[in-house]
């Protein structure tokens, strides 16, 4: 689909090499969309700050809409943009800019930090190019073979493309992005990005991500069924010592100043060897017998 045919965004669900995007955790009030991904590294980490967001917009998630008399409700068509990551490592990606911005040198250094090839104001073989961004309409102006495939983002009046970077929250590989349906509540989205940079972006959770990811492969191959490994994870996630009223972890979603021990709590103290001892043990606790 993508070398042959020129479509750009391909999802290949169990093979994330052969994929060109990944689509995130997404929770919705109708107008506000917040999107949570952690790089495939953990999705349980992903879903409890989607369930945390929920909470936060009294909204439910865009694909957990609940069930009537046993059968899934159906998703109201709410024109809402698609909670989309690109997975861009080595794919050409072109900037074209009439000057030097702040907003495109943001994209810039997003598409470097993903690996991405990034060529700016080179619009030969501009075919090839996996994304094009621009800060006006003008610069579109080029026509090739496959013009109508390439993902274009025109900065100055976004509607004009066909691609638009949200806002971005970014710590290590945990990304949560904040959209709106239009795109012009600007006001709402700089509050609400405000948030949530103070609450995520270097507190811990992406290092946190990072050592569940580093022991994922091991979970894998230590559990045979999906629900197993789903409630290692759980159990890994959700641990507190010394509870006497077996209460869950809170990630620092709901009480920051928590100072529980807890997985959570020793990533964000700086003990990573305590934690990981405290993971090889929990593995070997639940392994199952042959």
């Amino acid at each position: 689909a993508h070398d042959t045919y020129q479509i750009r965004l391909v999802n290949v669900v169990d093979v994330i090499p052969q994929c060109t995007f990944a689509a995130a955790s997404a929770v919705t009030d109708g107008e506000l969309m917040i999107s949570i991904s952690t790089s495939g590294k953990s999705p349980a980490t992903s879903r409890r700050i989607r369930e945390h967001f929920e909470q936060m917009l009294n909204a439910p998630s865009l694909y957990t809409l609940g069930y009537e008399n046993g059968k899934p409700t159906p998703i109201k068509n709410q024109r809402l943009p698609y909670p989309v990551y690109l997975l861009l490592e080595n794919r050409k990606c072109v900037i074209l800019r009439s000057k030097r911005t702040e907003a495109i040198d943001r994209r810039i250094t997003l598409l470097r930090q993903c690996r991405a090839n990034v060529e700016l104001n080179n619009s030969t073989n501009i075919d090839e190019a996996f994304l094009v961004i621009s800060d006006t309409y003008e610069k579109t102006k080029w026509k090739t073979d496959s013009s109508d495939f390439i993902l274009q983002e025109i900065y100055e009046t976004p509607q004009s493309g066909s691609f638009c970077t949200p806002d971005l929250v970014i710590d290590d590989n945990l990304i949560i992005s904040i959209s709106t349906r239009n795109g012009n509540d600007i006001s709402t989205i700089k509050q609400i990005h405000e948030k949530l940079t103070h609450q995520f972006e270097n507190s811990g959770f992406g290092e946190f991500i990072d050592l569940l990811g580093a022991r994922r492969l091991e979970v894998l191959n230590t559990f045979p069924t999906s629900k197993m490994r789903g409630d290692f994870f759980e159990t890994l996630i959700g641990h507190v010592a010394n509870s006497p009223k077996q209460r869950t972890c809170c990630l620092g979603l709901t009480d920051p100043s928590c100072s529980a021990e807890c997985l959570f709590n020793w990533v964000r103290q700086g003990k990573i060897e305590y934690a990981n001892n405290f993971i090889s043990e929990l593995l070997n606790s639940q392994r199952p017998s042959i």
